[in-house]
């Protein structure tokens, strides 16, 4: 259950604070997936 909080908090902050649509909430994202909670690479994020 910590992990679908996780989650769900890696994806609500960017929604909040990326104005701008996709290509501004991107590195928002990249951010909070990589650096912060460490769910995946760079790498593995550019793959998908």
């Amino acid at each position: 259950m910590k992990e679908l909080w996780e989650l769900f908090v890696a994806f609500l902050i960017p929604g909040v604070v990326g104005y701008g649509g996709g290509p501004a909430s991107i590195p928002l994202v990249e951010h909070e997936v990589v650096k912060n909670y460490e769910f995946m690479t760079t790498t593995d994020l550019g793959k998908c």
